[in-house]
């Protein structure tokens, strides 16, 4: 059987800064998605709804991106916390 080498405080330490990372673009899009709406308003043409078809698709990938940022991070505190337990039954 393969050893496991990896050290729990590293992996919440990374879980940590991917959550600091989703917090960024979450509030960032939603100030992108509010700026765009408040464009909207005054700008109706053919050419801003071709820009917003635009940014809604990158806003969309931002949006699968922070989903599956979360997935990680549930993922990764679940092997730390199994790998704690590893550790100190080990000991």
């Amino acid at each position: 059987m393969e050893k496991i080498r990896n050290d729990p405080a590293k992996l919440r330490v990374f879980c940590d800064q991917l959550t600091q990372n989703r917090a960024f673009w979450y509030e960032t899009l939603t100030r992108l998605d509010h700026g765009l709406a408040m464009l909207g308003e005054g700008w109706k043409d053919d050419q801003y709804f071709a820009f917003k078809d635009e940014v809604s698709k990158v806003l969309m990938s931002l949006e699968d991106y922070m989903e599956q940022c979360q997935r990680t991070i549930n993922e990764l505190n679940r092997d730390a916390e199994a790998l704690e337990k590893l550790y100190s039954i080990g000991r």
